[in-house]
């Protein structure tokens, strides 16, 4: 089976070569005996001793630096981020994006920001592309809702990367500011203001809202019917609300609740009316604090 060239006292017997008093042993190679080429003479450029395929691609095109210090910047960072390249597609995030802002859509790296988020409104879209055209974007606030229909609000800001020795955009990188606990306690404040204002408004019974310095600050539509008041006050004050006999009384209660409050206290007094008749009425007062 093998074949040797050369002279002397050399003798094959099988995979043993005899040499004068020198035996040698060869081991049956696989490939087919008497293939003169190398491994790197193959076509497919694979070494027949080892099987490894030698890539061009992966030895050619290593990984950016940049890119490389991007991913593993992202990767680490304790805020949500992403990285992603000239498609938007995610090259790289941080825990807390893929954790807070991608609901249960699955891994994100490799797929396009649009695939994970269909809603993706065309705001969005738009700075994406500012950015792959060389401008930093910034927002004061977005809503996002995720795939799993939680609604998340953030401040954010995207900017462009690019490859050691290019000037072109290679992709862009997103952090967001999260800001979603801060937004829905604003939400419940407007909330609050809003039902505190309709019960104000829509109670049966006059109340009137006055200042710390005596100014009448509003009434609601059933103390305009009680005491024929115009839609809003014009400048009045306690002064001209309360009967002048029972005026002190009426004071010291208020100036009771304005020093740091007290129990809800409740009188008869009489109050004016815009025609400058008296309106008998059970007036109660009690301390009114900001939302």
């Amino acid at each position: 089976d093998l074949s040797v060239a050369g002279g002397g006292n050399s003798t094959v017997r099988g995979n043993t070569i005899i040499r004068g008093n020198t035996v040698s042993y060869r081991q049956r190679s696989s490939a087919s005996v008497g293939d003169s080429r190398s491994s790197s003479d193959t076509p497919d450029g694979q070494s027949e001793a080892s099987g490894e395929s030698r890539d061009p691609a992966k030895s050619s095109n290593p990984v950016d630096p940049t890119e490389r210090s991007l991913r593993e910047l992202v990767a680490l960072s304790p805020n949500p981020m992403a990285l992603f390249d000239r498609d938007s597609r995610y090259l790289a995030v941080s825990r807390s994006w893929e954790k807070d802002w991608a609901g249960s859509s699955g891994p994100l790296v490799g797929r396009l920001h649009a695939e994970a988020h269909p809603e993706l409104s065309t705001h969005i879209r738009d700075a994406h592309a500012r950015v792959l055209a060389g401008e930093s974007v910034t927002s004061d606030g977005d809503a996002v809702i995720t795939p799993d229909g939680v609604a998340r609000f953030g401040r954010w800001s995207a900017v462009p990367w690019r490859r050691a020795g290019e000037s072109e955009p290679a992709g862009l990188v997103v952090s967001i500011e999260d800001l979603s606990s801060v937004h829905r306690l604003e939400a419940a404040i407007v909330d609050r203001e809003v039902a505190a204002t309709t019960f104000f408004e829509k109670a049966a019974t006059g109340i009137v809202s006055i200042a710390p310095n005596g100014k009448v600050q509003r009434w609601n539509h059933a103390y305009r019917k009680l005491a024929g008041r115009h839609a809003a006050p014009t400048g009045e004050t306690i002064q001209s609300l309360i009967h002048p006999e029972d005026l002190d009384d009426i004071r010291g209660v208020i100036d009771l609740h304005l020093e740091g409050g007290g129990p809800v206290s409740s009188v008869r007094c009489r109050h004016l009316a815009a025609d400058g008749t008296t309106v008998w009425v059970q007036q109660s007062c009690s301390t009114m604090h900001d939302v």
